[in-house]
């Protein structure tokens, strides 16, 4: 296979090409757009594009995991025998982008439950329009995408959410050491939708964009997404969420389930942000069950989190997102709405 631009520094030179440059082969027809699938078939395109960090996710159909050591604030980027090996083993899998140092990608969901929007408008009003660039989704409600800028040639970014208190968050942040991108060709696992490279317009681009591309960031949001962190927001209070859980000593059932966090967000395996928010949704259940302990087991299971995710993470943010697990709107609704059946109850 060959190996365009492997030694490119990503955000670097070869990504200053626009796309009224482009080759012939970096043009997506509508009918290949629809019909090239998974990391085998679209990395070189990427690649062609000036993009380095493009991931595989290494279990089929997902979103997560990408391979191990290439995430996270000190990993490598990946080289061109990685992705020769990564275009051989894992062809039809979904494609990632860790995105470098001078991007920036802020995560609006807006389906469902989720209050992106909302959180979105509270911003702007806060920060001013955030000015319409590219966006890599798999959704056409015109909100939900994950918006791609350029930061100023002496800024990184260094928040993880946008989140304001209860009602406001769903709102995470992409950069060079926290999450990726899902994008084209990659097939979203809950909907089956396509991701798909959408114009400022929201029109379905036939080119992957450059980081020239990109539209810069807007100077209002500079500060807040560069200079601050996620406690300026206001970290996120915990107390109310806390309060009806289970308290007591661990054992039984909620030490068995804390074993199991511990050892899973040890092990090196997967999303450690999902795989412990997994194990958060059922320490509740298991407190909605009755079972005592919950809270000593999520303090014990807070602690390792904000230790083990320091790769990407300070303390506060890691704590914060821990926090905002425990408080997930959408966990606390479904357990109210699905109570525990028991023998007594029937």
């Amino acid at each position: 296979m060959s190996d365009p631009e492997h030694n490119a520094a990503p955000g670097g030179t070869h990504q200053g090409r626009r796309s009224d440059t482009t080759s012939e082969a970096d043009n997506l027809t509508t009918e290949s757009i629809a019909e090239t699938h998974g990391y085998g078939a679209a990395v070189d395109h990427y690649r062609r594009r000036g993009w380095q960090g493009i991931l595989p996710i290494t279990a089929s159909g997902k979103k997560y995991p990408p391979p191990t050591k290439f995430t996270g604030h000190t990993a490598p980027w990946p080289s061109g025998a990685n992705i020769a090996e990564w275009q051989d083993q894992y062809a039809e899998n979904n494609v990632a982008l860790r995105v470098p140092e001078n991007v920036i990608g802020i995560d609006v969901d807006a389906y469902d439950t989720k209050n992106g929007a909302a959180t979105l408008a509270h911003a702007e009003n806060l920060w001013g329009p955030l000015t319409p660039t590219i966006m890599s989704t798999s959704r056409d409600d015109g909100v939900s995408a994950i918006r791609l800028y350029r930061l100023p040639t002496d800024q990184r970014a260094r928040r993880s959410v946008i989140n304001f208190g209860p009602g406001l968050g769903d709102i995470e942040i992409v950069r060079t050491g926290h999450r990726y991108a899902m994008v084209w060709p990659s097939i979203h696992p809950d909907t089956g939708t396509q991701y798909q490279w959408r114009n400022p317009d929201w029109t379905v681009r036939d080119t992957i964009p450059t980081v020239a591309d990109l539209t810069e960031l807007p100077a209002g949001w500079i500060d807040p997404m560069c200079h601050g962190d996620d406690a300026t927001l206001g970290a996120v209070d915990i107390t109310a969420a806390v309060r009806g859980l289970t308290t007591g000593p661990v054992n039984g059932r909620v030490q068995d389930r804390l074993d199991t966090a511990l050892r899973d967000l040890l092990g090196g395996t997967g999303s450690r942000h999902d795989t412990t928010l997994g194990h958060v949704m059922a320490l509740l259940r298991l407190s909605e069950q009755g079972e005592t302990g919950v809270v000593a087991a999520l303090e014990q299971l807070r602690a390792v989190y904000t230790h083990t995710v320091q790769d990407r993470l300070t303390s506060d943010e890691a704590a914060d997102e821990f926090n905002r697990m425990v408080t997930n709107d959408r966990a606390h609704q479904m357990i109210a709405a699905t109570p525990t059946i028991t023998l007594h109850d029937m």
